[in-house]
């Protein structure tokens, strides 16, 4: 699953990200590149995030853990 999510990044922000990538360390992760974030990842998991979750997320790690809470992983 986090090679996915790896992937998803890397294609949505173009750039090579790795754990510790978040909405803070680059300026490429506005509000838009957050929709369309969110939608990528509900499209490759086949998942719906909840308003609640969308607003969490603001890092690859927080993606990963909201992704393991919503499968039950980890």
């Amino acid at each position: 699953m986090e090679e996915k999510v790896k992937k998803i990044f890397e294609s949505e922000f173009k750039m090579e990200i790795d754990d510790s990538f978040d909405k803070f360390s680059t300026d490429k992760w506005d509000s838009f590149k957050h929709l369309d974030l969110i939608v990528a990842i509900e499209k490759e998991f086949d998942i719906s995030f909840t308003p609640s979750e969308i607003g969490t997320i603001a890092s690859y790690k927080d993606v990963i853990t909201v992704l393991n809470n919503k499968l039950g992983g980890n």
